[in-house]
């Protein structure tokens, strides 16, 4: 399983790769295509409550203390998107935008890039997200040719799980 934030347009290049791979989407991007579409997006009182039912639509379990995310699955998701979608609708914070965006996200929905056929796998964009600002800093701090590149993207990589794994025990 790969989790991207454009699991559709990656999708046949994943599988000529790697044939047994879903393209997967995350669900940070995910909502914030919702939160892009609210009337007034970034002074609006009820964005993060926004956020949340359309997450929580996805989501049985957000992951914390050590446990990954648990997911509904697709026919759950639908019907709960919808639920919520209609409930933000009737008070009014939908941009004349928002419509378009519901029905182009139902359809990952539809087609299952939100469920999750491993529940066991971390596979939240959370996660992956926050090392962006890692990567990136390597990058521009250590010009160097690939192979270079891919030892110290090991040496990150071996870092950034030796530090989640030893902050595990302390809880």
């Amino acid at each position: 399983m790969m989790v991207a934030d454009n699991c559709c347009h990656i999708h046949s290049a994943v599988t000529s790769a790697m044939p047994e791979t879903e393209a997967k989407l995350d669900v940070w991007h995910f909502s914030a295509r919702y939160v892009a579409v609210i009337l007034n997006t970034s002074k609006s009182p009820f964005r993060s409550a926004i956020a949340a039912d359309i997450s929580g639509a996805i989501l049985k379990k957000h992951a914390e203390h050590g446990r990954g995310a648990e997911y509904w699955d697709r026919g759950e998701q639908e019907q709960r998107l919808l639920a919520a979608f209609e409930k933000w609708a009737e008070k009014g914070v939908w941009s004349a935008a928002a419509q378009k965006v519901h029905q182009e996200q139902l359809k990952h929905v539809r087609k299952g890039c939100l469920e999750r056929s491993d529940q066991d796998i971390r596979s939240d964009g959370s996660r992956v997200e926050g090392t962006h600002k890692g990567w990136n800093s390597l990058q521009r701090a250590q010009p160097s040719g690939i192979l270079m590149l891919c030892a110290l993207g090991h040496d990150f990589v071996l870092r950034r799980n030796v530090r989640v794994a030893s902050s595990r025990c302390e809880m």
